[in-house]
């Protein structure tokens, strides 16, 4: 079951993927795009994060955030839009 889980984000990403990489006018792929991504976001809430909250421990899913995550600062972004 989980390695089917699996299997289905990764093509799910493979898929988002090519919008980008074999379509020359993205502009013109844009609604796809948007249902594609609507797809993955659900399917990833609603079947990944379930599976690493089930299979993690709630100390290993705070070690996995703190490697994620940083405080983020403006000699990172040059952009302040993302600060």
């Amino acid at each position: 079951m989980e390695n089917e889980i699996i299997k289905k984000a990764l093509k799910l990403h493979r898929r988002i993927k090519k919008h980008f990489t074999k379509n020359i006018e993205v502009e013109k792929s844009l609604s796809p795009i948007e249902e594609d991504l609507e797809i993955l976001i659900r399917f990833e809430e609603k079947k990944i994060f379930t599976l690493i909250r089930n299979n993690m421990a709630s100390n290993q899913i705070t070690v996995s955030e703190k490697a994620f995550f940083h405080e983020l600062n403006d000699k990172e972004w040059h952009d302040l839009f993302w600060l």
